[in-house]
């Protein structure tokens, strides 16, 4: 009988421990969240991190604030650190913004140093332009097109909406376009019909730079 009283003794301690390493883990706020975009089943870890300027903004392009910019949330480790280039990081805001403000970019210096710190240190050290996807690291193609491959403006489209500029399609956003031409890819052929969830390769003039645009965010 003792044997049988003791057992449930054992598991109650145990399913103590358990419940105190739990509340530790959801105690620890500086820890990796997945985001799983659906559209092609890619994990995208990030670090959150509090943004500790009030005022601070995020900006959909580095350099050309203009284009779109918004107030960050002052709420605690509510933004999420997907890569760093230079003084900047690209973050992810949260659920609780319009769907087009998912991403954008935030000074480092806006941000808590430990956060920063975290994130660089994550699988064995992250440098610049480098972020984990699907577990491994990963370079961002901040440049999708080489030099050697910008033949001439192409076909010319017309952007209508904001739309991310990304390194490639469903992948990393560089930068976004809410205006001006879009000259197509020499790689595009004549092209008569945009489709909306087609990814388009070209150059904005607005800022400047080749990337990935989603057609809906396009007109002929």
């Amino acid at each position: 009988m003792l044997a049988v009283n003791r057992a449930p003794a054992r598991v109650t301690e145990a399913g103590v421990v358990s419940m105190l390493l739990l509340l530790l883990l959801l105690l620890n706020h500086h820890h990796t969240f997945i985001i799983n975009n659906n559209n092609n089943n890619n994990n995208m870890e990030t670090t959150p991190a509090s943004v500790t300027r009030a005022g601070a903004r995020l900006t959909a392009n580095i350099g050309h604030p203009e284009v779109r910019s918004w107030p960050a949330s002052q709420l605690p480790h509510h933004v999420r650190i997907r890569y760093i280039h230079g003084a900047h990081a690209l973050v992810f805001n949260g659920e609780h913004v319009a769907q087009e403000d998912h991403w954008g970019f935030i000074a480092l210096a806006d941000l808590d140093p430990a956060a920063v710190a975290e994130f660089q240190a994550l699988h064995g050290g992250l440098g610049n332009l480098q972020a984990v996807h699907n577990n491994e690291i990963r370079d961002v193609p901040w440049h999708p097109v080489p030099e050697h491959d910008m033949q001439g403006n192409g076909q010319v489209l017309h952007v209508i909406s904001y739309g991310t500029m990304r390194s490639g399609p469903h992948s990393f956003m560089i930068g976004g376009v809410d205006a001006g031409q879009f000259h197509l890819h020499h790689s595009h052929h004549h092209v008569q019909h945009i489709g909306a969830d087609t990814w388009y390769l070209g150059r904005s003039d607005q800022i400047g730079r080749w990337g990935y645009v989603e057609g809906r965010h396009l007109r002929l």
